[in-house]
């Protein structure tokens, strides 16, 4: 475990109560009042360093459509979340219970009100979605190995230097579960949905190695008294799914990397500075209208 203070002065921001803490290695207590003061949240960082045009765009316009594949991973994300709400309850959730999970999300998501959906060529509409959301849940059901879950969806913040605001989010999984090396470790997971089995290239370990954080932080390990271990699970959009957990091994560089790209891309948030970054995710974005016309028409609004 790393000390992951840059300079002495970089401590918890002493306006924040610890976020969580493990009371026992089955119960996680204790919620975040984030809404009281400044802070980043990862989701805007990652965003911003997309695209700081779209990410500044978005704070001002409603999309013209959403992509279909967005409203898809939000619907696969909501049924493993329900898997794993159900074992914290005691009990199994089948694959009818998931789909019902998934299904709920897209009706909320497509609901009137909300920006259309845009489909794309492969996945031509909802039923052909929800057929491969199904065939994706059968295969997450056949492989997945859980733990004892010890917490979903866990609010978490992390101060990662004087000079920038608490950075918060969320952490997909929490489960304590025995290692092949017969060690028992606390696992903070991130679930993905992916076009193929994932490469070093598909996986931005940034997410994790704030969860790691955070759990140094506010002190996981010490109470429960083990290690911890990263990692991905993830799930191929393809004919024959797969699920496949992807470790990962944070590291002091990797730790400085994120500090300074979240130091970046906050300090440049604040200035207003946006612009587009044009790349393959532009087909899909709502906001191509009021790219088009930029710089001629201005944003407006407070970073």
């Amino acid at each position: 475990m790393f000390d992951y203070s840059l300079t002495p002065d970089a401590k918890p921001d002493p306006k924040f109560p610890k976020s969580t803490a493990l009371a026992a290695v089955n119960r996680m207590i204790g919620r975040i009042p984030v809404d009281a003061i400044p802070h980043r949240s990862y989701s805007q960082i990652k965003k911003y360093a997309a695209c700081p045009l779209q990410w500044r765009l978005s704070r001002e316009y409603e999309p013209a459509f959403v992509p279909a594949g967005l409203v898809f991973g939000g619907g696969f994300h909501a049924a493993v979340e329900a898997f794993y709400r159900a074992r914290l309850a005691g009990r199994a959730a089948g694959r009818g219970e998931l789909l019902d999970a998934y299904d709920l999300h897209w009706a909320r998501e497509t609901a009137d009100g909300n920006p259309p959906v845009r489909f794309t060529a492969k996945l031509e509409d909802a039923d052909g979605m929800r057929d491969l959301a199904g065939r994706m849940l059968t295969a997450f059901l056949d492989a997945v190995r859980p733990g004892a879950v010890i917490a979903v969806e866990e609010p978490f913040v992390v101060t990662l230097a004087p000079d920038l605001p608490p950075i918060v989010g969320r952490i997909d999984l929490i489960e304590l579960r025995k290692d092949a090396d017969g060690i028992s470790r606390l696992h903070l997971v991130d679930f993905k949905t992916l076009a193929r089995r994932p490469t070093g290239e598909d996986l931005d370990a940034d997410q994790l190695l704030l969860y790691e954080i955070a759990a140094a932080q506010v002190g996981w390990t010490d109470t429960a008294g083990m290690s911890l271990a990263l990692r991905f699970d993830t799930i191929t959009k393809a004919k024959n799914p797969e699920f496949i957990s992807v470790p990962v091994t944070a590291t002091r560089h990797g730790f400085a990397r994120l500090v300074e790209k979240i130091r970046h891309c906050h300090n440049a948030m604040e200035a207003g500075i946006c612009y587009p970054a044009p790349s393959w995710s532009c087909a899909s974005c709502g906001y191509a209208a009021q790219c088009a016309e930029w710089p001629n028409q201005q944003t407006t609004s407070a970073a």
